[in-house]
Order: C-alpha cells, then sequence, then structure tokens
C-alpha cells in the first residue's frame, strides 16, 4: 500500500472545515462540507475514529452527530466510494480502527452501548459485511491499535489499559503481553509505527495522563510523554518530550517513515510539531510550527483541530487536486 505525504484530517466538533494537510510544505488544502461524500459529513463529528479500506477509501465510524448530540456509534462511512456511502455495525463508543487486509478495517472494544460497559468483542468490517473479529484479551476502550506486518498488531493503553502493551498474531490467533508502557496512556494519546535507528518502532505520544503520576492534575491533565517501543529488542526507550501536555491530537508519519508530526490538540489547537529522525537519531527537541492548522485551515474564526479523526491518505486518492 503506497501513501503519499499528505493527511486527511476529520475536524472534530462543531467546525465547518476539514482538510488536507502536506507533510512537506505543511501546506493545507480545505475541503468544501457541503460536497463531502459520504450519508453524513465526517466535519460535524466529534470522538470519530478512521481507518483505510483497501487502499483507496478512508473509513470513519463511531462519533456524535454535532450540533443535535445524536450518536452515530453504529454507522462506518466510507468516505469518497461511489457505490456504497456506509454499512451498519454494532454500536460502540470510543473503539480503536486499524486496517486489517486489503478490502477491511478491524473495530475493536468500545463501550458497548447496549450492554452498558466496556467490550472485549471486536469486529471485521468490510463494504459488504460486518463479522466478528479477534476478541481482546480484556474489556477495553480509548486503546489505540497499530499493525505492525501483515500478521502482527499491537494495542497500546487504554481506559482499562493504562501500561499495557498486547500483541495479537493472525497465524495463531493468540494475544501475548509485552513489556508495560514507561507511562500511563488511558485516552486522546496517539500511537503510530515508524523507523527508528534502522528498527521498526512503535511511537506513544502523549495523552491524558493518570492523575496519580501528575505532580499537579489541576494544573495539566495532559501528557508531555514521548516514548518509543523497538521491535528488535523488544524494549522501550524515551523520546524527547513535547514542549506541552497534548491530547486530542493527530499522529502521523512521513513517506519514509522516519519523521513524526503531532497535528492539533489541546491545549494548542493549531500547532504542527514535527520530529525528524530520518538521519538515524532523533533530535532533543520537537520542532513547533504554531498556528499552521489555525490560520489555514480555519481563517479568523479559531478552534483548530482536537479530538477528530484523521488516516494518511493513499497515492490513488490524491488524484483530486488543491484549488
Amino acid at each position: 500500500m503506497n501513501f503519499s505525504d499528505t493527511v486527511l484530517v476529520l475536524r472534530g466538533g462543531q467546525q465547518e472545515n476539514s482538510f488536507f494537510l502536506n507533510l512537506e510544505t505543511l501546506e493545507i488544502c480545505n475541503l468544501d462540507i457541503e460536497t463531502s461524500p459520504g450519508s453524513w459529513s465526517p466535519s460535524l463529528h466529534e470522538k470519530i475514529r478512521a481507518g483505510i479500506l483497501g487502499n483507496a477509501f478512508p473509513v470513519f465510524c463511531s462519533g456524535v452527530l454535532l450540533p443535535s448530540n445524536v450518536k452515530v456509534e453504529d454507522d462506518c462511512t466510507f468516505w469518497g466510494h461511489d457505490s456504497k456511502n456506509s454499512i451498519k455495525v454494532p454500536a460502540r463508543n470510543l473503539p480503536a480502527i486499524v486496517s486489517w487486509d486489503f478490502g477491511s478495517i478491524w473495530l475493536s472494544g468500545g463501550y458497548d452501548r447496549t450492554e452498558g460497559s466496556e467490550s472485549k468483542d471486536s469486529f471485521i468490517v468490510s463494504l459488504d459485511e460486518v463479522k466478528d473479529g479477534p476478541k481482546l484479551p480484556f474489556a477495553n476502550s480509548r486503546h489505540c491499535m497499530v499493525r505492525i506486518d501483515d500478521s502482527t498488531y499491537a494495542m497500546i493503553g487504554g481506559n482499562q489499559g493504562m501500561h499495557q502493551l498486547q500483541f495479537y498474531s493472525k497465524e495463531t490467533d493468540l494475544w501475548t503481553t509485552g513489556p508495560s508502557t514507561p507511562s500511563s496512556h488511558y485516552a486522546k494519546f496517539g500511537c503510530t509505527v515508524f523507523e527508528l535507528q534502522g528498527s521498526k518502532s512503535i511511537a506513544v505520544v502523549g495523552g491524558k495522563e493518570d492523575a496519580g503520576e501528575n505532580p499537579d492534575p489541576t494544573i495539566n491533565t495532559s501528557s508531555r510523554r514521548v516514548e518509543f517501543f523497538k521491535m528488535d529488542t523488544m524494549t522501550w526507550e524515551e523520546g524527547p518530550d513535547l514542549d506541552e501536555g497534548l491530547q486530542g491530537f493527530a499522529l502521523v508519519t512521513g513517506k519514509n517513515g522516519k519523521i513524526l508530526y503531532t497535528i492539533g490538540g489541546m491545549p494548542s489547537f493549531g500547532a504542527v510539531r514535527v520530529l525528524d529522525c530520518s538521519s538515524g537519531t532523533c533530535p532533543d527537541a520537537w520542532t513547533r510550527h504554531g498556528g499552521k492548522v489555525d490560520k489555514q485551515a480555519i481563517g479568523g474564526s479559531g478552534g483548530g483541530f482536537y479530538n477528530g479523526g484523521h488516516v494518511m491518505v493513499p497515492d490513488k486518492m490524491m488524484n483530486q487536486k488543491c484549488p
């Protein structure tokens, strides 16, 4: 699957725009909400979960429709697909989404609205059907999932597993427990796979911090922590902290998989931060580009990006050019 250096960012909350962000130039192209495909526009949702179907269609699931506050936790919308816009899924709030294979996504865990509790159930969602997927090792929500290779996945953190790292193998259909995360990650944090010193690694960044680990949680409950899990040594190491605690942001890598970007988040809604590890080692600090999202995507209305959905854009999708 080939990806461009572009992120499709679906703004959470009552914002009028979503946008493409070019990671090389940090230039933004706004999307017109009137022409956004799908049975509902993700631009008017919050708590969106996003993934990629095949190599062309972003998928957006769950969330709350604003301003009516109607829950759409039982719907997945396929962005830009001509023949089918959406499919019904079991109602879930705050699940995780990751690519399962070329034609489907894995929707896992979340808060089961029917049962009134967190769930360990998961579902494989494609254009034509929804079927049961592998059960999580424990009921969880607000967790983060990454696909390491064609058969290996990792689940990090979550409401019921703040320090947990769990690996799932398609080949054996088994979960195994990895080394605990150095700090807690239970909501609104970012995780992604990237390359660090020639090793495939998992980056875990920011999010809501456990009050027990925060010296003064009344001032800031957002984490500045950055942690890397190296797959070759199966060990954690600390990365350079963010310049401030951050939650509800997008975390992505550039096309070469060696540069990390945070987009938006609270409290610096319009900032883009860059950590360029392409030389083989990471710098001591992130480079902050303040106001990039805020000024270009929203004009003077303010707000930035927070708690929305985001997905890397496949090369095939970028036949649409920014005006």
